[in-house]
């Protein structure tokens, strides 16, 4: 092998440019995306529908929505309402919430509870 390489086509050329051009617009993406500011997740719950009552429980229904960019995980939901002197209280939870998103949870109580009086907050949550 002496070189005695013949130069490039022009087919080589243009498939060189269009693979450097889609490898630089990759990393520019990569790299916008790394220094983009990123919202802490921002959670609310609040009850979405009315109450359904069946079978002599209560089904009371809530939306758990994440605001922020950032993801959560093992998400613990409570209710809780005082009854005649005695606190009722409910859990649900969420294995996992992207952030944007949004999920509806599903309490159910024994008693018939007034649902205006029931109080929904998060419990825990641990960060991913």
């Amino acid at each position: 092998m002496t070189g005695d390489r013949s130069p490039r086509s022009v087919a080589e050329w243009v498939t060189f440019a269009v693979s450097a051009a889609i490898l630089l617009a990759l990393m520019g993406t990569i790299a916008w995306l790394g220094i983009q500011p990123q919202d802490p997740a921002r959670l609310t719950v609040q009850a979405s529908n009315e109450p359904r009552e069946a079978g002599g429980l209560q089904y009371v229904f809530a939306d758990v929505t994440n605001e922020g960019d950032e993801p959560v995980k093992s998400l613990q939901i409570l209710a809780e309402v005082t009854v005649d002197g005695q606190e009722v209280s409910a859990e649900q939870s969420i294995d996992f919430l992207s952030g944007g998103a949004r999920e509806e949870v599903v309490f159910v109580f024994d008693a018939d509870v007034p649902v205006d009086a029931i109080k929904m907050r998060i419990g825990s949550y641990s960060i991913p």
